[in-house]
């Protein structure tokens, strides 16, 4: 145990701190070495000071700073032995008059079984508190010269961001504190530069360099640019958790400045060094242009240049040379030099103004407004013109276009002043030198051209001495080269003299020749002469001589004589075969009957308009080459746009048009022009005159339409011939029906009731008949007809029938051929012709009906295609009601077509009309205009021969059958049916067939019991005609009648080729019926 305390004590004696260990109540019980040699220096002088004494009323009593009660020593020391506190610590002062020193006093509790007390150490710490207090001094020291630096510093973290900036920084970028706290490095950084600034972060964070230094532009908060001496480096601070940059930034903008404007400066007054060199060994104004503008922007290094000229005459500016980044700035680029919004800015002021003008910053000079949004989009920052001047006019202007604002400072303008004025003498004197060569050029070209002039036209010129008036052969005479030429010789390979030019002029012609020139030479004035000259060939050549007589200005002394000789031999034989022409031109055209005419290019003129325009147009060709206008007058209003417009064409692009159009003839009448126009250009493809051929196409126009009409009525006539034929197979049971019910009928009421349906069943009957007249064409009875009496007849009607207020006229002269065929058809025609004359005329009016002989001959009938040539009996039915326009007169012929109102007109009556007519080997012609009435003639074959007439008969009593066996084949059930019914109701047998096919089958079957087969002519599967060809090869002799609910006429025909003579037409009456089947069977095969 002893040696155990010897080792604690030990270990406490080597520890640095001064210990004391005390008991619960406070009282020091020990203390280590430390505490006795402090003790020892101090002034107690006591090593073993405090040793049973209370360490409470020790440190109550002690001098010093002490902190608030509850807080000194001694409560401390007690709230530790009361085991209320785990440990108490205080740093205080015990300072002696030579030095400061503080300690830290350290109080822990000692609990054990046999002891409760406490440690207390007292460790000096002074070497700690004066080393804080030299770095709060370095600190403030610090903070000083960071906020009060007048460079800008900013620590950066790793990642960028600014951690801590003074205010210089704040200054030189604008932004706040707050701001740049808020912020990256890299955001104050340009875009082009990022890339070396993360380079650099790189080598400082690798340990690569210790030191970034470098000069570089910065952008502002304001957007402005700043030029930076940058200078970072990494932190050595080893007491920083985290590594940051140390940036210093110091504005050299000004210094930057003026760097880059003496190098402006520099590279300016090597451009007006290089301009210069290029005026001397340049010789081309615009190869001069084009260099300048060049070196002003390679070697001043400028955004672009251009140079602008003004046109002499119009004053306009046009861009002759440029060079540098345009993009599309001249593209669209619009100056003037007026005072005008596009003449302000700087190139129209400068030329206005004859003085240079600046812009220096394109973004708020308002003069620069116009051009502004493409000049940024350029980099065009700043601009300035500087006039070119000849004298004191402005020629043109130097431009040149910077890519800074406030470029252009007193001596950048001075400089290109300079630049400027150099130019201008250069375009001055190049300009003099160009006219002078071009004035060379063109007198070389003159004389030249003369030469070859004189050649070409056969142009000679001569000069006669007339030192000798009295003797004017005496006098020497020269001849240019081609006069010799025209006398026949080459060039100087003769000597001339007056008596060769008289051996050569023709000897009719030497009177004429010596009186001219003697007259000329008295009179003292000019003359001209045509005479002809012999070559030495024999050829004889037509000269047009004229000569100048000069004379001297004191005496009036004939001096000389300077003439021209023209060889206008060609040129006449030309006139003369002009003239020729002219005349056989005329001839041609004069005999032609289509129209030619030749305007001026804008149709404002007429040159020539053929005589066959009296014939077509009605008028003179005089009324037209005095009112060009006539021409569109004449043209029906309704054609008159399309055709004016078409014609406008040839004016600019068409090289011809071709068009059809309706003309008014002074009487009204319409005539149709088929008018083709075209072009007539010089060899430079310069307009001329236009001409034109018109062609009177009236006639083929109407063969057109009839040809068209015959075609439309053809396929509608096919149409309405099937709906007749169904029509037809409907009514045939009803007819028959009726027939039967009427035989067994005696009451008077159901008989009303029969003939009521048997009337309407004819009507719908004959209904049919007239939709077959023009569907098939029209048959009917042939007989020889006298058309007086038929048109008689016609008028008794219509006077009894029509309105009072309508006059009937008929003028029927005695001799009137006759005509062939169905008179009960040609009363139809004539009453639906007085019908529609009727209607046309609701206030009354005037109907005329007349007849006439006419002979068509072959010229008529190849303008009518539905005539042939022959005599006709014309047909005249007139009235004087509404007329009708050309467009209804077109379509009157068409079924169905009416212009009345609904249920006043079914559309049927001319068309039926017109199938009657036609079928009669007859047309139709029809005139009309609204206002004028409307008159139809119809044209009927004339005939000589007559025949007798068909006389009525008496009805016979019906047939009745011995019980023969029929055959009937029809396709209609319904008519199969009836017609069974009567024929057995009358005593015959019948066996039933639904088409050729069941019909023929049926027919071998009871070959030798059938007497006759009544066969439909259109069945499907197997027609008509295709059975009874079968029939025939089975049995020759067989009888057989055949019906059709078509028009006869073709289904007869087609009967007959088989070998059928008999034949009915539905609807059939049951008397009908039964009359055919006893003829039939009566008549031997």
């Amino acid at each position: 145990m002893p040696l155990q305390m010897e080792w604690q004590e030990a270990v406490l004696d080597s520890i640095p701190a001064h210990i004391a260990l005390l008991n619960s109540a406070g009282v020091i019980l020990a203390v280590n070495e430390a505490w006795r040699r402090f003790a020892k220096a101090n002034s107690l002088q006591d090593p073993n000071f405090g040793i049973g004494q209370s360490y409470l009323k020790i440190t109550a009593g002690s001098c010093g700073e002490l902190p608030p009660v509850e807080l000194q020593p001694a409560e401390g020391i007690r709230r530790v032995l009361n085991g209320e506190s785990m440990e108490y610590s205080l740093e205080y002062p015990c300072h002696s008059l030579t030095e400061k020193r503080w300690f830290q006093l350290l109080v822990t509790p000692l609990n054990s079984r046999s002891f409760k007390g406490a440690v207390v150490m007292h460790i000096d710490v002074t070497e700690r508190r004066l080393a804080e207090e030299k770095l709060k001094v370095s600190e403030e020291r610090f903070r000083a010269t960071f906020e009060q630096s007048a460079i800008g510093i900013a620590h950066v973290a790793m990642d960028g961001r600014f951690l801590r900036v003074n205010e210089t920084l704040c200054n030189i970028t604008g932004y706040a504190e707050d701001e740049l706290l808020e912020m990256k490095f890299h955001q104050l950084t340009l875009p082009e530069e990022l890339a070396d600034s993360e380079s650099a972060r790189q080598a400082l964070v690798a340990g690569e360099i210790r030191v970034f230094s470098t000069e570089k532009r910065y952008r502002r908060k304001d957007g402005s640019l700043i030029w930076i001496n940058l200078v970072v480096t990494l932190s050595d601070d080893a007491t920083a958790t985290e590594k940051y940059f140390i940036s210093v930034f110091k504005d050299i903008t000004p210094r930057k400045l003026a760097e880059f404007r003496l190098q402006r400066l520099n590279r300016l007054y090597g451009v007006l060094s290089k301009v210069a060199e290029a005026i001397v060994r340049t010789g081309d104004l615009q190869t001069l242009h084009q260099e300048a503008c060049r070196i002003l922007v390679e070697d001043g290094q400028l955004k672009m240049a251009m140079v602008i000229e003004v046109e002499p005459t119009s004053g306009e500016l046009h861009t002759v040379a440029s060079h540098g980044e345009t993009g599309d700035y001249l593209t669209d680029l619009i100056i003037t030099s007026k005072d005008e919004p596009h003449g302000r800015g700087t190139i129209g002021t400068s030329i206005r103004t004859g003085t240079y003008d600046v812009c220096n910053d394109f973004a708020t000079d308002p003069r620069m407004a116009p051009w502004r949004e493409v000049a940024l989009r350029h980099g065009y920052l700043a601009t300035a013109s500087f006039p070119l001047k000849m004298g004191d006019s402005t020629m043109g202007a130097l431009v040149i276009f910077a890519d800074e604002a406030g470029y252009f400072e007193e001596d950048e303008i001075r400089l290109m002043v300079t630049v400027a004025q150099d130019l201008s003498f250069a375009i001055q004197t190049l300009r003099k030198e160009q006219q002078r060569l071009q004035t060379e050029k063109k007198l070389r070209v003159s004389e030249s051209n003369m030469a070859l002039a004189q050649s070409i036209a056969h142009f000679g010129s001569w000069e006669l001495d007339l030192a000798q008036a009295e003797d004017i052969d005496a006098n020497p005479l020269r001849w240019s080269d081609e006069m010799y030429r025209i006398a026949g010789y080459e060039p100087g390979g003769v000597e001339v003299s007056n008596d060769l030019f008289f051996q050569l002029a023709h000897p009719e012609d030497h009177q004429i020749i010596r009186e001219t020139i003697r007259s000329a030479i008295q009179e003292r004035r000019p003359y001209s002469v045509v005479h002809r000259l012999i070559r030495p060939s024999g050829e004889i050549r037509v000269v047009h001589e004229t000569a100048q007589l000069f004379t001297d200005e004191a005496s009036g002394q004939p001096l000389r004589m300077v003439g021209t000789a023209h060889d206008i031999t060609e040129s006449q034989r030309a006139e003369e075969a002009r003239r020729d022409s002219e005349d056989k031109f005329r001839q041609l055209v004069d005999n032609m009957t289509d129209v030619f005419w030749i305007t001026s290019a804008d149709s404002q003129s007429v040159h020539f308009i053929s005589a066959a325009y009296q014939q077509i147009w009605g008028r003179s060709p005089e009324s037209l080459c005095s009112n060009p206008n006539q021409w569109l007058e004449s043209i029906v209003p309704e054609d008159q746009e399309r055709v004016s417009t078409l014609f406008a064409t040839l004016h600019t692009d068409a090289p011809k048009v071709s068009c059809e159009y309706r003309i008014h003839q002074p009487d009204g009448s319409i005539r149709w022009i088929h008018d083709r126009g075209f072009q007539i250009r010089d060899s430079a493809g310069r307009l001329l005159r236009l001409a034109g051929i018109a062609t009177d196409i009236t006639e083929r126009r109407t063969l057109q339409q009839q040809f068209l009409r015959a075609q439309r009525m053809e396929s509608i006539g096919t149409l309405a011939g099937g709906i007749a034929h169904d029509l037809n197979n409907a009514l045939t049971p009803i007819l028959m029906s009726i027939e039967l019910l009427k035989l067994n009928e005696t009451d008077p009421s159901r008989l009303k009731v029969l003939n009521t349906i048997e009337q309407s069943t004819q009507r719908g009957s004959n209904m049919v008949r007239q939709v077959l007249s023009f569907a098939r064409g029209v048959e009917g009875l042939q007989l020889d007809l006298q058309v007086e009496p038929l048109l008689r007849e016609v008028e008794k009607i219509c006077n009894e029938t029509f309105l009072k207020n309508i006059q009937v006229q008929c003028h029927i002269p005695p001799d009137i051929s006759i005509v062939r065929g169905d008179p009960t058809q040609l009363h139809q025609v004539l009453i639906n012709l007085c019908v529609n004359a009727r209607d046309a005329m609701p206030h009354g009016g005037t109907l005329k009906l007349a007849a006439k002989n006419v002979h068509l001959d072959e010229n008529y009938a190849a303008m009518n295609i539905e005539s042939k040539p022959g005599d006709y009996v014309r047909i005249l039915v007139e009235d004087t009601g509404e007329g009708m326009p050309q467009d209804v007169v077109e379509r009157i012929f068409e079924p169905f077509f009416t212009t009345k109102e609904l249920g006043k007109g079914t559309g049927l009556g001319l068309s039926t009309t017109l199938a009657i007519v036609k079928s009669h080997g007859g047309f139709v012609r029809v005139y009309s205009e609204p206002g004028t009435g409307t008159r139809f003639h119809v044209y009927l074959p004339a005939y000589k021969e007559t025949s007798e007439s068909t006389a009525d008969t008496v009805p016979e009593e019906l047939p009745r059958g011995k019980g023969e066996l029929i055959l009937l084949v029809d396709d209609e059930d319904a008519v199969r049916q009836i017609t069974r019914q009567t024929l057995e109701s009358f005593g015959y047998r019948v066996l039933l067939a639904g088409d050729g096919s069941e019909g023929t089958a049926v027919y071998a079957t009871n070959l030798q019991d059938i007497s006759l087969v009544l066969t439909d002519m259109m069945m499907p599967v197997m027609d008509g005609a295709t059975l009874i060809r079968i029939l025939k090869r089975m049995n020759p002799q067989v009888k057989i009648i055949a019906a059709s609910g078509l028009g006869a006429g073709s289904m007869v025909a087609n009967a007959a080729k088989e070998g059928v003579h008999h034949f009915i037409m539905k609807p059939y009456t049951a008397r009908t019926l039964l009359l055919n089947v006893r003829d039939a069977l009566a008549k031997d095969p």
